[in-house]
C-alpha cells in the first residue's frame, strides 16, 4: 500500500485575522451549549473519583442509646434498662468480580465521550460561526450592488425621460425603464431584509451585534488534501464523533464486565470495635474487637444477573453498528464537501471571465452609445448583466471560502487551526491507546463492503470543468 503524507495538517497558514480568531475564541468560550458539555465533562471527572473510592476501605461508626426492657417467660426477673452501644467498623473490599475496574474503566471512557463530544461541538460551532460572519460580509458586499443597480437604473430612466420630453424618446421606453426601476427597488428591499436576517443569525450565534466598523474578510492561506481518499481517511482518523462512538464501546465493554461480575462472590475483610452497656439483657459494659473476613454469594435471583449480561452484549453490538453507520456518514460529508470546494475553485475562475467579458460588452455599449450606434435601454442592459455577473462571483467566492473551512471541519481539523481556548480544558488522552483502532485506517478501509473484492481501490474521478469531445 503505498504511503501518503498528510502533509496539510502541518502547513504554515495565515487563517482568519486576530480579531477574528478572538471573536471566534470568544464564541466557542461562551457558547451555552459549550459551557454545558463542559459542566458535564467535570461531573464525569468526579465520577470517576466516585469510582475510585471503592478501592478504599470504609469506616462506619454507629450509635445506639435508649431504654431496653427485657421480660422473661415464667420469671420475675424482667430488666428495665437504660443501654447504649457505639461500634466502630473498619471494611476493606478485597474482591467483587472486578466490578470496581470496571466501574473505573466506565467512566473513563465516558470522561473520554464527554471530550470528544465538546471538541465535535466547538468543530462544528466553530465553522457555523466563521459562516454566519462570512453570511453577513456577504451579502452586506451584495446590498451594496443592488444599490449600484438601483442607481443605473435612476440614471438611466433620468435620460430617457430627459429625452422623451425634448421629443427625441419614446414613452414606451419611458414606461419600460420606470417599471424596470420600480423591480430594481424591491429586489433591493428583498436583500436588504437578506441582511438583515444575516446579522439577527450572527447575534443568534455570538450573542452581540455585528461590528461593521471592524470586519474583514478570513484570509484561507492552509494547503487542503489533494484528492478525496486523502481527505476521507484523515477524516476518519481525527474526526471526533467518531472518537465519542469508540469511547461509548469501550464504556459499554466496561459496563459488561461490571455485569458478569454478578456472578462472582464479593469478599470483605471487616475489623470492628463495639462498645457496650446494658445491652442485650446484659448488665455492666461491654467491648467486643472483631477480625473477620466477610464473603457474599448469590445464589440465585430469577435469572435477571444473565439477562443483564446479555443485554449489555447487545448493547455493545449496537453501538459498533452505530459506529460503522457513523464512519459512512463521515465519508459521505467528506467527499461531498471535497467536490463542492474543487467545484467551486473551477467555477471562479470562469465567473471571473465572466465579470471581465461583462464590463468589456458595457464599456464597448458605452463607446457605440456615443457613436449613436446604441440606446439607453441596451446600455441599462449591459450594465444589469454586469452587475449580475459581479452578484454570481461573489456569491461564489464567499461559497468557496466556506468550501474550504468545511473541508477543514470534516476533517477535524478547524479546532487546531483556531487553537480554541476552551479545549485546553479538557483531557483527550485519558484512553488514548484505547481510540487507536482507525490509526491504520488506509484507502482499502474507506470501503466496508465485503462482497466487493476490489475494496476501494477504484475511486470513481471526480471530473470538474468542461471536457471537449474528442
Amino acid at each position: 500500500m503505498k504511503k501518503t503524507l498528510y502533509s496539510f495538517l502541518f502547513c504554515t497558514c495565515t487563517l482568519l485575522g486576530d480579531s477574528f480568531f478572538n471573536e471566534v475564541n470568544s464564541i466557542i468560550n461562551n457558547h451555552p451549549d459549550i459551557q454545558k458539555q463542559l459542566e458535564y465533562y467535570q461531573s464525569v471527572e468526579q465520577d470517576i473519583a466516585i469510582s475510585k473510592s471503592e478501592y478504599q476501605p470504609s469506616l462506619d461508626f454507629q450509635s445506639s442509646f435508649g431504654k431496653e426492657k427485657i421480660e422473661y417467660e415464667g420469671t420475675t426477673q424482667d430488666t428495665d434498662e437504660t443501654f447504649y452501644q457505639n461500634s466502630l467498623t473498619l471494611t476493606q473490599n478485597l474482591f467483587q468480580g472486578f466490578a470496581t475496574d470496571a466501574k473505573v474503566e466506565q467512566n473513563r471512557a465516558r470522561l473520554s465521550s464527554a471530550a470528544f463530544t465538546l471538541l465535535d461541538s466547538a468543530n462544528n460551532l466553530a465553522l457555523e460561526s466563521i459562516k454566519s460572519y462570512m453570511d453577513v460580509l456577504r451579502e452586506d458586499a451584495l446590498t451594496n450592488l443592488y444599490q449600484e443597480n438601483v442607481k443605473n437604473h435612476e440614471d438611466i430612466y433620468s435620460k430617457i425621460k430627459e429625452r422623451t420630453d425634448a421629443g427625441r424618446g419614446r414613452m414606451s421606453e419611458v414606461q419600460q425603464t420606470l417599471s424596470r426601476l420600480h423591480l430594481a427597488k424591491s429586489n433591493l428591499i428583498v436583500q436588504q431584509n437578506n441582511f438583515f436576517d444575516t446579522l439577527s443569525n450572527y447575534h443568534y450565534y455570538v450573542g452581540k451585534h455585528f461590528d461593521m466598523v471592524n470586519t474583514q474578510k478570513p484570509i484561507f492561506d492552509f494547503s487542503l488534501p489533494k484528492d478525496v481518499d486523502e481527505a476521507s481517511i484523515v477524516a476518519i482518523k481525527n474526526n471526533p464523533a467518531i472518537k465519542v462512538m469508540r469511547s461509548n464501546v469501550l464504556a459499554k465493554k466496561a459496563e459488561y464486565t461490571s455485569a458478569t461480575s454478578n456472578f462472582y462472590p464479593s469478599i470483605d475483610a471487616v475489623v470492628s470495635r463495639d462498645w457496650e452497656h446494658n445491652a442485650n439483657g446484659v448488665n455492666g459494659d461491654k467491648d467486643t474487637t472483631k477480625a473477620y473476613l466477610s464473603l457474599k454469594y448469590n445464589l440465585y435471583k430469577g435469572g435477571s444477573h444473565e439477562a443483564q449480561r446479555v443485554k449489555v452484549m447487545k448493547q455493545i453490538e449496537e453501538e459498533n453498528s452505530a459506529l460503522n453507520k457513523l464512519k459512512r456518514e463521515v465519508i459521505k460529508a467528506t467527499r461531498l464537501a471535497f467536490s463542492s470546494y474543487k467545484s467551486y475553485e473551477e467555477q471562479i475562475k470562469y465567473l471571473a471571465l465572466h465579470v471581465q467579458a461583462a464590463k468589456e460588452t458595457l464599456d464597448s455599449y458605452n463607446e457605440e452609445y456615443n457613436l449613436g450606434r446604441r440606446d439607453l435601454l441596451a446600455i441599462l442592459d449591459a450594465q444589469k448583466e454586469y452587475i449580475t455577473a459581479r452578484q454570481t462571483l461573489l456569491r461564489a467566492e464567499y461559497d468557496f471560502l466556506y468550501a474550504k473551512f468545511r473541508l477543514l471541519n470534516v476533517t477535524s481539523q478547524l479546532p487546531k487551526v483556531l487553537n480554541l481556548d476552551v479545549l485546553k480544558n479538557v483531557d483527550y488522552g485519558i484512553i488514548k491507546e484505547s481510540l487507536e483502532d482507525d490509526k491504520h485506517f488506509d484507502i482499502d478501509s474507506l470501503c466496508d463492503n465485503d462482497t466487493n473484492p476490489s475494496k476501494c481501490l477504484n475511486t470513481p474521478v471526480l471530473n470538474i470543468g468542461y471536457l471537449p469531445a474528442n
